[in-house]
């Protein structure tokens, strides 16, 4: 299996950002690759929802489950089905006073086992720009909500 964790500095207050990434129906709103998120059922601590994804043109849909860890500012999230095998990980939003630093982590594989060679090294590429451009929009979101914005 292969692994993507990055990570971003946020000048906003931890639970606003656990806010917005807890808020993923709202993701299309401000992240491109994102074309639509709808929460499918919500349950006592997270939501099952199905994503729409495009990445370089081609879309990825699947069916998550996420897990809201609200003491510990964490969601953990795994396809259920769909266009990806195996797709799981986490968002870790750490308080860093007046800050944040926020922890994207993606675990993935395809079921192609004669291909894998081949193409997970370029998922795995495409896959680290969209956790950066994911990051990016969180930071921006959470900081334009900090000057009223």
């Amino acid at each position: 299996m292969r692994s993507v964790k990055e990570s971003i500095e946020i000048n906003a207050p931890a639970d606003v950002v656990y806010d917005i990434a807890k808020n993923s129906e709202e993701f299309p709103n401000f992240m491109p690759d994102v074309k639509k998120v709808e929460i499918l059922e919500e349950k006592e601590n997270g939501v099952i929802s199905k994503w729409t994804v495009e990445i370089d043109g081609t879309s990825f849909i699947w069916k998550e489950e996420d897990i809201y860890d609200d003491d510990n500012l964490t969601i953990t999230f795994k396809a259920l089905e769909g266009d990806v095998d195996k797709f799981e990980g986490y968002w870790k939003i750490i308080p860093e006073n007046s800050k944040s630093l926020v922890e994207l982590f993606v675990a993935f594989d395809i079921n192609m086992p004669g291909l894998a060679a081949l193409i997970l090294p370029t998922l795995e590429r495409k896959l680290r720009e969209n956790v950066r451009s994911m990051l990016q929009a969180v930071k921006e979101k959470a900081e334009s909500t900090q000057r009223g914005g």
